[in-house]
């Protein structure tokens, strides 16, 4: 008797999940603008030195986004080998992973992929992300580690390989959100006193990243947090573009509902222009590839030595990261050499790949107050 009436509370609980979802769709359908919540898929390529730590790190961000986020799963992808027992290790790697989601506090769908060698994990890759996305929950988020490599410039390396085979197939999948974890992000304790979290918010036409930092400082263990928010504009050198530009900044800000110090950082117009050009294609047409490249790389020198300047000290730190075209020549070459270089001398970072569709947040019909940029 008592197990029937669990097995019936669970499924109501699963109709009523797929009630709401439809709504959801029904509702986002009827409006003209495109609304965003995450359907997160954790991706984790078992080829690290620590990848208890790596898929802790995934783990620690999909907490913190857990009041917006209806669903997680994490694939883990593991290289099939004739030298060990892999249907042992997958078993304990199954363990392993049921204890480390038991600790958290989401409930997280698992899914072990095996592939034969890293010629094949590109594809590999590609199957499983379209394997989750049948249903009603179709993953728009994936989570991924930092990818560090060792020699990147020949990948000759073994692991450089693999890893690039791994990137290679998530780059070009552009109408997702990419969120990329840098470091031991479950060492942030949220409830400790004196947290600093700095925001860097290139100011595209897209508000994607505020949205997920509504999620994350609002919720009560970053309530306490010291919370800035660093936003970047081109320096137009004209009075009243600027202020119209600010002022701009200040609704968008507003209608997020993020609680924050706020600041605006004025980059060289070029600096700030790469982020548009990086995903054009093709690139624009006064920019050849080497000059694309160089200029991608100085914009993320000159964005570094911002962060550093201002964000040296801090905890945690946010920045998004442009969303440009995956067909482009050198795409990827240039997106890994930008990742290097944008988060060179921080060790606690995530970064935001926003999705080609531009999602932006609807402003309150009610005028908010809101502390003007400085």
């Amino acid at each position: 008797m008592l197990s029937n009436l669990c097995a019936y509370v669970e499924d109501l609980k699963i109709r009523t999940a797929y009630g709401i979802l439809r709504w959801i769709k029904r509702v986002k359908a009827s409006r003209p603008q495109a609304t965003f919540y995450p359907i997160v898929l954790m991706l984790h390529l078992d080829e690290g030195g620590e990848p208890l730590i790596e898929r802790q790190s995934l783990i620690a961000f999909s907490e913190w986004i857990r009041y917006g986020t209806p669903s997680f799963t994490m694939s883990v992808l593991v290289e099939s080998s004739e030298s060990q027992d892999t249907e042992k290790y997958l078993g304990e790697l199954d363990k392993c992973l049921k204890t480390q989601i038991g600790e958290s506090c989401i409930n997280v769908h698992t899914l072990l992929v095996t592939y034969r060698n890293s010629s094949d994990l590109s594809e590999t890759t590609s199957a499983v992300i379209q394997c989750t996305e049948i249903g009603a929950l179709i993953p728009n988020t994936l989570v991924v580690n930092f990818p560090h490599f060792e020699n990147f410039s020949s990948r000759k390396n073994y692991n450089d390989v693999t890893l690039h085979e791994f990137w290679k197939k998530i780059v070009t999948y552009d109408k997702k959100c990419i969120v990329i974890c840098k470091g031991e992000l479950w060492r942030v304790k949220p409830m400790a006193e004196e947290l600093t979290v700095d925001i860097w918010w290139v100011a595209e036409d897209d508000d994607i990243l505020l949205l997920f930092m509504y999620l994350i400082t609002n919720w009560r263990k970053f309530a306490d947090a010291r919370v800035r928010l660093f936003t970047v504009i081109p320096d137009s050198r004209n009075q009243e573009a600027d202020a119209k530009i600010v002022e701009a900044i200040n609704e968008r800000v507003a209608s997020s509902f993020i609680v924050a110090e706020l600041r605006v950082e004025r980059v060289d117009e070029e600096t700030f222009a790469i982020y548009r050009g990086m995903r054009q294609n093709p690139a624009p047409a006064q920019w050849n590839e080497d000059e694309m490249t160089k200029k991608s790389s100085g914009a993320a020198v000159e964005l570094n030595a911002r962060m550093r300047e201002k964000s040296v000290q801090t905890d945690l730190l946010f920045v998004n990261i442009p969303k440009w075209s995956p067909e482009s020549k050198a795409s990827q070459q240039k997106f890994f050499h930008f990742l290097e270089t944008l988060s060179g001398g921080f060790h606690q970072m995530v970064l935001f790949r926003p999705p080609s569709i531009e999602f932006n947040i609807r402003k309150p019909e009610a005028k908010l107050n809101v502390a003007e940029v400085i």
